[in-house]
Order: structure tokens, then C-alpha cells, then sequence
């Protein structure tokens, strides 16, 4: 093997292996982003989009169970109530009432903030 033999397949092993430490950052990057089970557990709470007199708080449990209350953004006193429960779905976070209803909920990428389909966003309260 002469000399430039031998750091051609030098170059071509250190090539190799950068292109594969990228392919897992990025896979570890993503997997983060897209988690099947988003680091939901908390209160998210934010004034109504339509009517900020009113504040809706979503807290999701460690075991599934959920939490709906809405309050009096001045006071804070609590006008509704409601327990549900929640599964989560890469990225989307699934609240499920008793009365079969759902409401879907995004996760951000930066997992900061979570968005429901009517265009609130909720960010973390606790």
C-alpha cells in the first residue's frame, strides 16, 4: 500500500464515521422532538383566545388521568371542573372525556408550549 493509499482509506474511514455519529445525533435529535410519551406531566394554562376573562387549565398525571378546569382569570375562582384521561401519540397528546369526546392536543418541538385545535396555546403553570 503506498502512502496515498493509505491516507485515502484513512480520509475514507474518518468520512464513514462522522456520517454515522451525524446519522445518531440526528436520530437522537428527532426521537427527542417526536417522542411517543412527550414530557406532558404538569399544568398547562392560558387565558381563552375568544374571551381572556376565563383561564383553561389542562393538568395531565403521571398515570393517565387528566384534569379540565376553567376559572376566572381575575380571581382565579374555578367555574368548571371535570377529571378525564390522557394518552399521548408522537407529539400529540390525547384528552378523553367521559362523554366519548376527545380533544387532541400538539406537543411544540421544544416541548414548551401545547396547542389544541382551536388555536389556544397552553404553556406550563407549575
Amino acid at each position: 500500500m503506498t502512502n496515498h493509499q493509505g491516507t485515502s482509506l484513512v480520509h475514507s474511514i474518518l468520512a464513514r464515521a462522522a456520517a454515522g455519529i451525524a446519522a445518531c445525533l440526528l436520530v437522537v435529535m428527532l426521537s427527542g422532538c417526536f417522542s411517543p410519551h412527550p414530557d406532558i406531566v404538569g399544568s398547562w394554562s392560558a387565558p381563552g383566545k375568544d374571551n381572556d376573562y376565563i383561564t383553561y387549565t389542562y393538568t395531565f398525571n403521571d398515570d393517565g388521568t387528566a384534569l379540565v378546569e376553567t376559572s376566572e382569570t381575575s380571581t382565579g375562582q374555578v367555574g368548571y371542573r371535570e377529571e378525564t384521561t390522557w394518552t399521548s401519540d408522537f407529539g400529540n397528546v390525547v384528552m378523553s372525556f367521559s362523554d366519548g369526546d376527545s380533544i387532541v392536543f400538539t406537543v411544540s418541538l421544544t416541548g414548551d408550549s401545547i396547542s389544541d385545535p382551536y388555536g389556544n396555546t397552553y404553556h406550563r403553570s407549575n
